[in-house]
């Protein structure tokens, strides 16, 4: 026996209650879910927020379908829907190549053209990505390869800023 044991924990009894309540609880509100999702003028979120509780619901009415209402202290705000692309996204073909565009832009910023479109490749595969236009997406690829083409340039130049131009020490350059 403890010495006030139900004074600090709830008793079998308690607990069994608390799982009937949680029971019932859930069933509930899985069947009012599942009546949301059959009803056509059912809102299925409450006016105070969504489960998150960051104050949007969507309300899924028929002639409001796709609106996002926020709900603030003088009413509610109606936010035009997002859209999604209808143009299907597809996986990088094995026939793709480098456009003129992209030679050009190769040849004015330095960077290796064949290496590049290689990487560009094996990231794509290798990631199973999928997009609208890769055409699009090389382009952003070699902004970026840029960047860091750039972005080392200005680290080799400083003395002793690379880890290669020092020996194990720290000190000094390699021989």
């Amino acid at each position: 026996m403890f010495h006030e044991w139900l004074g600090h924990n709830r008793s079998d009894q308690q607990i069994q209650e608390g799982l009937t309540k949680t029971r019932e609880r859930v069933a509930k509100h899985r069947e009012q879910k599942r009546n949301a999702l059959q009803g056509d003028e059912v809102t299925r979120y409450s006016e105070t927020g969504n489960a998150h509780g960051n104050g949007v619901r969507q309300d899924k009415t028929r002639e409001e379908e796709g609106l996002e209402v926020k709900v603030t202290s003088g009413g509610t705000e109606k936010e035009p829907p997002r859209l999604e692309t209808s143009i299907p996204r597809h996986v990088i073909d094995s026939t793709w190549g480098p456009q003129n565009r992209h030679r050009a832009y190769c040849a004015t910023n330095g960077l290796n053209l064949a290496r590049e479109t290689e990487r560009f490749r094996a990231d794509a595969r290798s990631k199973r990505k999928a997009r609208i236009d890769w055409d699009a997406e090389f382009d952003l690829w070699l902004s970026r390869s840029a960047e860091y083409a750039e972005k080392d340039a200005k680290a080799d130049a400083r003395p002793g800023s690379s880890v290669w131009d020092r020996d194990v020490t720290g000190q000094g350059a390699r021989a």
